[in-house]
């Protein structure tokens, strides 16, 4: 191979092959820019996905939570409450108190008298005239709407369930704490049962329920202290208190439990210091 050759193909032959390996970068058409826009509009939707639906949650979490627990307490307290029409075991004791409160007759017995004169209740609001006796193991009369009256007592078991929900908010839990004790609520079959038959049970349990709930609303107040809503939650409280206490002895308890509450209360501002002095 001569010089002038060789110069030549390491010369204008190796820069021809550079030239044809070089990658030339290609100009995007419309249909690729296109097709670049849908895959990032694709992805910033599903981006955004979660977000909007937990921003949907929410804001309505609230709203929505409460009417599905609420159907289903009303569901599972009142599906077929007349199935049985037979004198439920103390249901021959507190129809029969129902009855002297329709019949306006004096009687004695342990308890206060509030739940005993809603049972009365129900049985006027059925059309009931206080002649049965309420035998236990009998069979109710057919002119008897007992459904009515079972169905009055369930009512305030299956309000308990909401009533868990909106305390277990106000005492500050979780959004899946506050689900779990709904459902616990909802769940328990001893609340269920109780709340199908014409005893002073669900009463006593919907209003241990409103005092707890009156009393966390209270607490949750306790820095807007003599305000309007502060006043209205402290007097609801003590209604509650007094409706629980109204219905068994056993109410008392909640009584205790708003007395140790407030002794602590006083307590822990006594020896607060920060405090303004009255007067």
């Amino acid at each position: 191979m001569s010089l002038n050759q060789a110069v030549h193909f390491s010369g204008y032959e190796i820069e021809n092959q550079v030239t044809r390996r070089r990658d030339v970068p290609r100009v995007p058409t419309n249909e690729a820019v296109t097709d670049v826009n849908l895959e990032d509009d694709k992805k910033i939707r599903t981006r955004n996905l979660p977000k909007s639906f937990w921003k949907f949650i929410d804001e309505w979490e609230f709203s929505i939570t409460t009417i599905i627990f609420s159907f289903f307490a009303f569901f599972t307290r009142l599906y077929k409450i007349g199935l049985s029409p037979i004198v439920t075991w103390d249901e021959a004791h507190f129809g029969k108190f129902g009855s002297h409160y329709i019949k306006r007759e004096f009687y004695f017995d342990v308890h206060p008298p509030l739940g005993k004169m809603l049972v009365g209740l129900s049985g006027y609001l059925a059309g009931y005239n206080g002649t049965y006796e309420f035998k236990s193991g009998e069979k109710y009369p057919a002119e008897l709407n007992y459904s009515f009256m079972r169905a009055f007592n369930a009512f305030f078991g299956a309000v308990c369930v909401p009533l868990a929900y909106f305390t277990a908010r106000e005492l500050g839990f979780r959004r899946p704490a506050t689900w779990l004790v709904a459902l616990m609520v909802l769940c328990e079959n001893s609340y269920t049962t109780i709340s199908r038959f014409i005893l002073l049970d669900s009463m006593l349990l919907c209003f241990t329920f409103t005092t707890v709930l009156c009393w966390a609303k209270f607490h949750r107040l306790r820095e807007q202290s003599f305000s309007i809503e502060w006043f209205s939650w402290l007097f609801l409280t003590g209604l509650s208190i007094g409706c629980v206490t109204s219905v068994k002895w056993v109410g008392l308890f909640c009584t205790a439990l708003v007395g140790i509450y407030t002794a602590e209360d006083l307590w822990n501002k006594f020896g607060d210091t920060t405090m303004p002095k009255a007067g």
